[in-house]
């Protein structure tokens, strides 16, 4: 797959992630009592960023430590408010 190509690919794939994730948290604002304070948009970026930099992460140094604490750092203050 040309460079181009795999980027867009990836962008797609993001992209849908974020959707869904930023979906998942509309949704628990309103059924599930997370507070109205928290931002989907900004929770499932900062979900998706945290994931991802914990897989790089893990990848270099083989400890999956990391990025439970980057998930941890994200979700927790969305869940309490």
């Amino acid at each position: 797959m040309a460079p181009a190509r795999s980027r867009a690919a990836l962008a797609d794939g993001f992209a849908r992630w974020h959707a869904a994730l930023e979906a998942g948290s509309s949704v628990s604002r309103t059924t599930a009592g997370a507070p109205r304070a928290s931002d989907p948009v900004a929770l499932a970026s900062g979900v998706l960023a945290a994931h991802q930099g914990g897989v790089l992460l893990r990848e270099v140094g083989g400890d999956v430590e990391p990025s439970r604490r980057a998930l941890d750092a994200i979700v927790a203050p969305a869940l309490v408010g």
